[in-house]
């Protein structure tokens, strides 16, 4: 299942017109980092759910990459991660296992295999379920964790540890799920964490942790998004054969490649040999840069056309 009904507020006011998961990054949908983890760690995607919300009909367009699907509609509010499972359960009630995802991630893993070592584990651990984390320094100051013992077992969530010896490590948006794990949801909606994966500890079910030292880049908010664009392009300039930050892009971008030498657009964007660019920058099909445009670390969308003699800095225009 893919996460995709949220409303993306910090992101506002782009996603005022776009869902969340169809905000471009690297002109490629984030929707589709999620669809490509999971495809290079083996997952057929022969069935996908997909919850929406905001913007449902974006949803639908891109739930059209991963045929068949199905996309549920939260009708009056988002039901939150685990109620947006909690309202498909009738897809899961007769699985042994599934994954949730959330939509709108740039995860790029250090190896191909990721998702599929991570099911190996879930499955030889007996746990109800896995839990995809990174150790991060930012846990327990700028964000929360997943406290854990010696032996990968959670035992909390939250900013600061629950007992004294336990490990924080950051949850990147990715978990493997028992198909009896539908119980401990709650009605309406919830939290995955707090509300069901609790829920399921205290009822002394194991819960499990996968460590990976996986690329994982905070797009949440306008500033931090930025910094992921200039460091995943930093990374693409050193590796360009990266097998899937590479293969993404031929599915997803294929007209899109550096044309400068942090300037990465989309083949039909117009540059003006006059205009001026530095820092990183995307540009979207169809942007046109004038003569006398000033860019500095700016992502430009599809179909922008750009103000002669104009500067603009730390944008998503």
């Amino acid at each position: 299942m893919i996460l995709a009904a949220g409303l993306g507020t910090r992101l506002a006011p782009y996603t005022d017109t776009l869902a969340k998961p169809a905000i471009p990054f690297l002109n490629i949908p984030l929707f589709y980092y999620s669809i490509a983890l999971l495809r290079a760690g083996g997952f057929s995607l022969d069935e996908c759910i997909i919850n929406s919300h905001h913007k449902a009909e974006q949803i639908r367009i891109l739930a059209d990459a991963v045929k068949p699907s199905h996309v549920t509609f939260e009708k009056e509010k988002p039901l939150g991660s685990g109620g947006g499972v909690w309202f498909a359960r009738e897809y899961f009630k007769n699985e042994k296992d599934f994954v949730v995802t959330n939509g709108d991630e740039v995860i790029l893993p250090t190896h191909i295999d990721l998702m599929s070592q991570m099911l190996q584990q879930h499955q030889g651990s007996g746990a109800l379920a896995t839990l995809l984390v990174k150790r991060d320094p930012r846990v327990g100051s700028q964000f929360g964790g997943v406290w854990t013992s010696n032996d990968r077992e959670v035992i909390g969530f939250g900013k600061q540890s629950p007992q004294a010896g336990l490990e924080g490590l950051h949850y990147v948006g990715v978990m493997l799920m028992s198909g009896r794990a539908l119980k401990y949801f709650p009605d309406g909606e919830s939290n995955i964490l707090y509300d069901a994966v609790m829920s399921a500890r205290r009822a002394g079910e194991k819960i499990e942790v996968f460590i990976d030292d996986c690329r994982w880049y905070e797009t949440g908010n306008i500033k931090d998004y930025l910094i992921a664009t200039g460091e995943v392009l930093t990374e693409l300039k050193k590796n360009p054969q990266d097998p899937f930050l590479s293969h993404l892009i031929r599915e997803f971008a294929p007209q899109s490649s550096f044309v400068s030498d942090m300037v990465f657009a989309d083949q039909s964007a117009k540059i003006d040999a006059a205009a001026l660019l530095s820092g990183f920058v995307v540009l979207g099909r169809g942007v046109k840069v004038p003569a006398g445009c000033m860019l500095h670390n700016v992502v430009v969308r599809e179909n922008v056309e750009l103000e002669a003699r104009s500067y603009r800095d730390d944008l998503i225009l």
